[in-house]
């Protein structure tokens, strides 16, 4: 890379996402998945970096994952 683009200032945005209704996991959404995200007037195009998957006493499924700005 050149030098100009080396020294560029990047924006690196990392989150989480749940499962939702409207958002299904392994639907929609599953691990590797390249997705975009509006934050503050922006895009950012991220990828699923890992799920977490929870089930509590009462048998209640909970669905998470990481999310994180690709890095070139």
């Amino acid at each position: 890379k050149d030098e100009l683009t080396q020294s560029r200032s990047r924006l690196i945005l990392r989150g989480e996402i749940t499962d939702h209704p409207s958002a299904r996991y392994g639907k929609d959404w599953k691990l590797g998945d390249k997705i975009t995200v509006d934050y503050s007037n922006q895009q950012f195009d991220l990828i699923i970096r890992s799920v977490r998957i929870r089930v509590d006493r009462r048998g209640l499924e909970r669905i998470s994952a990481k999310i994180e700005t690709q890095q070139s």
